[in-house]
């Protein structure tokens, strides 16, 4: 995960990429601007709509999903708490997906970034008792849609550094990778030095030593403007980012590519791992549906495009909800962050996690159905509204699995728990990241995981060797199953959503390995169809093989088996056939 409700977070909450706008967490200090890092989207709310309208007749309220009288109301949620203290509320938190590459020591996130370390060497960044802060500004613009989310193409967005200053009381803690040497404190006039990740194909500008920096979104994905600012005289440096996501709505353009290349095991290291390829000879998934609640899918992919779920219930792009379910023209999944019928992936971790059940080479179950529910911005944050959304959406659309590749530090959320027990109820299994931190949940609150649910199973990272990554979450109470996460030097290889400049590439994460022990569900539900989400999970727990390595950290030691899960399946559907 990244931290917080998601890459490597799985996609953590609020992990790698800071909460909101704070790029490197122990770059970041309480002077960041609040319009610049939003936390919350409003509240919350589930109660009829008419008893809110009585007690907040001038509150803007918006529907989350009607049927479950869950609304977005913008009052504070201590006045929902005095005048309907009966009513779940909550706020609409902001949950940041951790970045798939990274994880949470801020001063590796630095080394890897080459264009940061570059700069920083080259202007000799030294250690100070007294540093400048770095502060980043919206100035005009592209305005920001969504919680810092843009369209594609719009208008440049300028930010400026001129509230940065210097003689600020601040350790540099980030400096540490560089070993620097100290500098005595004076407060002088400051360089500014704004260094930028742009998604691929990007012709906006990566670098500029001016006051302010003008960012211009010509293409949909995550771009990171980080604003390094340096004493003129002592060298001292201080480091902040900004999160500015950029989105595209792209069509599927059908099934028409073809894809022969043979499977390479190698590189494909996962599915042999596995035993994936043994169980492909009784089942590749099919008739499966697995929901991936994520930043989307690019269902133009070759390896993808074959495997989109239609909904035939509803008729394209005819402006009318056919199928009755409270969305339009929602043939292709459903966009719960934009509001729109477009789960398109700008970000990339969806069509990620989306190859390694579906796709044609990486997938595990290369015959199953993948539908899209994007719920993740392109920043790399979610909210609670568009998780909340997005759970009760797949169970209403009957899908037989979902993946959730993403989490968060903390007590899972009331209204999250909800939904959670709807998918279970439709006899849902419910596979998720156990998250990046390295930390043991059954200590330190996190979700969500196996205590969310009996129909809730959460997956913990291996290497290629079978051992627990360093990065994985643990637990022998709520982590039940593990699965191949990769490592920096080995990750898992799939999808790449931009892939006209590569159609694969290779992240490390719980994000892997929850849909890897996904797709091996899909196997198992293709050969007994009429297993509930329960049944679906002791399958898949009871099949698989005990790692010594792992039973200190894991439920039972358990690491996932796709040839024994499908025979375990076949023997039940033999037992009842008789």
């Amino acid at each position: 995960m990244a931290q917080a409700v998601s890459g490597r977070i799985a996609r953590s909450v609020l992990g790698g990429l800071a909460v909101g706008l704070c790029v490197l967490a122990v770059g970041c200090g309480s002077h960041k601007k609040k319009s610049l890092a939003p936390t919350s989207d409003g509240v919350l709310i589930q109660a009829p709509k008419s008893e809110i309208q009585k007690n907040f007749p001038n509150a803007t309220i918006q529907v989350v999903n009607a049927q479950h009288n869950i609304y977005k109301i913008d009052v504070e949620l201590k006045q929902i708490k005095e005048k309907m203290p009966e009513a779940v509320a909550e706020e609409n938190k902001v949950i940041q997906v951790e970045d798939p590459l990274f994880n949470d020591k801020q001063d590796q996130e630095i080394a890897k970034n080459s264009n940061i370390r570059e700069i920083i060497q080259q202007i000799q960044c030294m250690r100070g008792p007294v540093s400048p802060t770095a502060d980043i500004s919206y100035v005009s613009g592209g305005e920001f849609l969504v919680l810092n989310n843009v369209r594609a193409g719009s208008s440049p967005i300028t930010l400026t550094g001129q509230n940065s200053n210097s003689g600020a009381a601040s350790g540099a803690g980030w400096l540490d990778l560089l070993n620097p040497q100290p500098a005595p404190a004076t407060a002088n006039p400051l360089n500014y030095h704004w260094i930028v990740e742009a998604p691929p194909g990007s012709t906006t500008q990566l670098y500029s030593n001016e006051l302010s920096y003008t960012l211009n979104p010509d293409r949909n994905g995550g771009y990171t403007v980080m604003l390094l600012v340096q004493d003129q005289v002592t060298k001292v440096c201080d480091l902040t980012g900004v999160s500015v996501g950029a989105t595209v709505d792209i069509g599927y353009a059908g099934p028409q590519f073809t894809w022969s290349v043979p499977r390479d095991f190698e590189k494909f290291f996962h599915l042999p791992v596995v035993q994936a390829d043994r169980a492909w000879a009784t089942s590749d998934g099919e008739d499966t549906v697995v929901a991936v609640i994520d930043s989307g899918m690019n269902y133009n992919h070759p390896d993808l495009a074959n495997a989109l779920y239609i909904n035939t219930r509803e008729i394209a792009n005819n402006g009318f909800d056919d199928d009755g379910n409270g969305l339009i023209d929602d043939v292709h999944g459903y966009d719960f962050a934009f509001g729109d019928n477009y789960p398109f992936d700008d970000e990339s971790h969806g069509t990620h996690v989306a190859g390694l059940i579906a796709g044609t080479q990486s997938g595990v179950a290369p015959g199953a159905k993948i539908l899209p529910i994007k719920a993740i911005f392109p920043t790399g944050s979610a909210t609670m509204a568009s998780v909340v959304s997005s759970i009760l959406y797949a169970t209403q659309m009957k899908v037989d699995i979902i993946n959730m590749s993403l989490g968060g530090e903390g007590e899972t959320s009331a209204l999250v728990k909800g939904a959670l027990e709807e998918a279970r109820k439709a006899g849902i299994l419910v596979v998720v990241a156990s998250g990046n931190s390295g930390k043991n949940v059954d200590v330190t609150p996190f979700f969500m995981n196996e205590k969310d649910g009996e129909h809730v199973l959460a997956v913990g990272a291996t290497n290629e060797q079978g051992q627990l990554t360093d990065y994985s979450n643990f637990g022998v109470r709520n982590v039940g199953i593990a699965a191949p996460g990769g490592t920096d030097t080995k990750p898992v290889l799939s999808t790449f959503s931009y892939y006209e400049y590569g159609a694969y590439v290779g992240y490390p994460g719980t994000s892997m390995a929850s849909p890897i022990v996904a797709g091996v569900a899909a196997l198992v539900k293709s050969v007994n169809k009429g297993l509930t989400g329960v049944e679906l999970k002791a399958i898949l727990k009871n099949s698989a093989v005990q790692l010594p390595g792992l039973t200190a950290t894991i439920q039972n030691g358990r690491f996932v088996n796709a040839a024994r899960a499908v025979e375990a399946a076949s023997h039940i559907q033999t037992l009842a056939k008789k």
